[in-house]
This record gives structure tokens, C-alpha cells and sequence, in this order.
């Protein structure tokens, strides 16, 4: 998703950004239009992989409760193992979306050095990082709520 989205995003902009023109509005728009609409489907399939691969490992925090760990500690750790994935897909996508952008953008403009504007970026970076902080977080949020013998018992 970071990188389709990135490689969709960055040749407009960076031609808006060098030329003053990003090319004609009737080109523009439905691209635009069109990546959002893959990023959200993505975003469905990703958080529901997180979501289940996260539900599937119930295990692993009602383990930690009988031995001291309390419900912030294992909200906790979630919230690193969610910063992980995301600054890896972040990481992964940037690097794809550079080695697919980098031979056109240097024989458009000379310049193999994409343009992606600040806000789209930040909205990128947070979609990612939200992502899969919901969709691991809820999972362990809700296992919270049953006691760690019931989780174990049932696993």
C-alpha cells in the first residue's frame, strides 16, 4: 500500500513541483481518486491480517498476566510489536516505491529524487502507523477483558 500509493502519488507531484504543472486535471484526478481507492481496500486487508494474526497469538498476553505483567504492560508491548510492522512497511514501501520511480523521474526531469508534499507524506506515514496500531491493538484490548485462564483454557 505505501508503495503503490507513494509510486501513484510521487511523479504528479514532483512534476508539479519542478514544472509548475502536474499535468492535465482530467489525468490528475481519477489517479488520485484511484489510488485512494486502492489504499482503502488495502487497508481492509491489511488491518484484518494484523487483526487475525494478532487474535491467533491471544496466548502470548494471557501468558504474560498470571506472571506479574499488567493489562498497560501488554497494551504496551502491542503498541511496539504495531510500530514495528508499520515502520517496516513504511521502510520496505519507501525503499519499492523509489526503485520504481527513480529510473522514470530521471529520464523525465534528470533527477531520480521523487517529490512527495509534506501533508501526503504525514497522511501515509499516520494512515500506516494508525493502521496497524487498531488492528492489533483491539484484539489484545478485548483479550484483556477475559480472564488469562479462560484465554489459555480456550487456545
Amino acid at each position: 500500500m505505501v508503495a503503490c500509493g507513494t509510486t501513484e502519488i510521487a511523479p504528479h507531484a514532483t512534476a508539479a513541483h519542478r514544472t509548475g504543472s502536474a499535468g492535465p486535471a482530467g489525468a490528475v484526478w481519477p489517479d488520485y481518486v484511484g489510488t485512494g481507492l486502492y489504499a482503502g481496500f488495502a487497508a481492509i486487508a491489511a488491518g484484518d491480517t494484523l487483526a487475525l494474526i494478532t487474535a491467533e497469538r491471544r496466548r502470548d498476553p494471557a501468558l504474560r498476566r498470571p506472571v506479574g505483567s499488567r493489562p498497560r504492560q501488554v497494551r504496551a508491548m502491542a503498541a511496539w510489536e504495531a510500530a514495528v510492522v508499520a515502520g517496516t512497511a513504511l521502510v520496505l514501501g519507501t525503499a519499492i516505491a523509489l526503485c520504481t520511480l527513480a529510473p522514470m523521474l530521471r529520464q523525465a526531469f534528470g533527477d531520480p529524487l521523487p517529490y512527495v508534499p509534506g501533508p501526503a507524506a504525514a497522511a501515509i506515514a499516520g494512515g500506516t502507523l494508525l493502521l496497524a496500531l487498531l488492528a492489533t491493538g483491539l484484539p489484545v484490548h478485548l483479550g484483556l477483558h477475559r480472564r488469562a485462564t479462560e484465554t489459555l483454557a480456550a487456545a
